[in-house]
């Protein structure tokens, strides 16, 4: 198959440079993002805990999946719909693979959808079948920022 000709006018040339300020729908421009990166972590109550453990339980399914999935619906009510990239690790702290997480706000990705695709995402990664994991939550934003992913 041969590509359409198209003279120079037409063709776009790389742009190697990005505008000071870009704002992309409604979210902050990319001076307005956080020049380093930070870690959170807290302690959760007892009462998450074996409300997670409890549900994780009766669904038969890990709690990261039961994270993940709420991951997945929160940054698609917040963010937008589509895919994000999470890293996952398993035993070992400095051994992390990325996984896409979809991002859904309303039907027809339901609860259950939510999970199944939480669970094939964590599937998918290496060492995953007897490590128990730890979420590392490194969210690509590439459109707004040249800069490898933090992690939070």
């Amino acid at each position: 198959m041969v590509a359409p000709y198209i003279t120079d006018g037409v063709k776009q040339r790389p742009s190697y440079t990005a505008p000071v300020n870009v704002d992309v729908f409604d979210r902050p421009s990319a001076g307005a993002l956080p020049t380093h990166l930070e870690k959170f972590s807290t302690s959760p109550s007892s009462e998450l805990t074996e409300e997670l453990d409890s549900a994780a339980e009766w669904l038969g399914v890990q709690v990261e999946e039961i994270l993940l999935a709420a991951l997945g619906r929160t940054l698609g009510r917040t963010r937008g719909e589509g895919t994000v990239t999470v890293d996952v690790t398993g035993g070992h702290r400095w051994l992390s693979h990325p996984v896409t997480l979809i991002c859904a706000a309303n039907h027809p990705m339901g609860p259950t959808e939510m999970l199944q695709g939480a669970h094939a995402a964590l599937s998918v990664a290496p060492g995953r079948d007897s490590a128990e994991a730890e979420l590392l939550l490194n969210v690509a934003i590439a459109e707004l920022v040249d800069a490898p992913a933090g992690r939070a």
